[in-house]
């Protein structure tokens, strides 16, 4: 039995119809001679040139078509969200630094996870260690933001961590790279995972491939 198509594919693919054949005959009425217009196939060495224009016309009704979704997705507020996720990353770093796990879990999703270079661990796991961690960072800053955004829903807010103190009695990284992807959930959004990668130290040289 065929797999009957989705809803939305038949809709998106009957407005692709639609478009081609707009195209198609706006550009062979522009471009056929009058008296070929009826039967524009009529001539052999046409077949071509006709194949060409219908080629381009299906082009063009696809490259609307994906502009139209792309624009359609991105939220006209996006402006209004990256500050509001930039004041969730900060409250978070604030509650870690204050040991404060109830406030960390107001922006983190239950089914987040994370990784440093202590490993990978999910939200479950870090909450559970987080109390013998022995967390003294004294001065931090959240710099140098920017953002990507995978959907309507989905963003990647990256920025550069600067701070003093300590973590299980190390020293902290300073500066860190670091990224979490905030997913919205209902009417909030929330970090459902963070990375931190330390900065490469001055003169320290990649190694080679054999």
């Amino acid at each position: 039995m065929r797999e009957r198509r989705p809803t939305e594919l038949r809709g998106k693919t009957s407005l692709l119809d639609s478009l081609a054949r707009e195209a198609f005959n706006h550009t062979i009425s522009r471009d056929v001679p009058r008296r070929d217009r009826g039967h524009p196939f009529t001539k052999d060495h046409e077949v071509p040139h006709m194949k060409r224009l219908l080629t381009g016309a299906w082009i063009g009704a696809i490259a609307l078509v994906c502009t139209t979704t792309l624009t359609a997705q991105a939220p006209a507020n996006r402006a209004a969200i990256e500050k509001t996720l930039m004041e969730q990353e900060m409250k978070v770093s604030a509650a870690f630094n204050k040991n404060d796990a109830a406030g960390m879990k107001m922006y983190i999703a239950d089914d987040a996870s994370m990784s440093d270079s202590m490993g990978y661990k999910t939200t479950a796991e870090f909450f559970k260690a987080m109390p013998t961690m022995q967390i003294k960072v004294t001065e931090e800053k959240l710099a140098d933001f920017k953002y990507t955004w995978a959907d309507a829903n989905t963003v990647i807010a990256a920025y550069t961590w600067t701070g003093k103190g300590s973590v299980m009695g190390q020293p902290v990284d300073s500066p860190a790279y670091c990224s979490t992807v905030w997913s919205k959930r209902g009417d909030k959004w929330l970090a459902i995972y963070h990375q931190e990668t330390a900065a490469m130290a001055m003169g320290m040289a990649m190694p080679m491939k054999k």
